[in-house]
């Protein structure tokens, strides 16, 4: 539908540019960690989430 196709349009690369973008999603990446390290539980578990969230903001979209 055609709020599908805006919706698209709207993403934070389109809005604030990939590199922008790029930063705002590290930034939230931290945050996350950040919470998840102290949450307590299997530290594997967290661990091995920590290291795949780190792989995808490396990624070269």
């Amino acid at each position: 539908s055609g709020s599908d196709a805006r919706n698209r349009k709207l993403t934070y690369a389109s809005l604030l540019g990939v590199e922008a973008a790029g930063l705002k999603a590290e930034a939230y990446l931290r945050s996350a960690l950040a919470n998840l390290r102290k949450v307590r539980g299997d530290r594997k578990a967290l661990e091995a989430l920590a290291a795949l969230a780190a792989f995808a903001c490396r990624r070269d979209n």
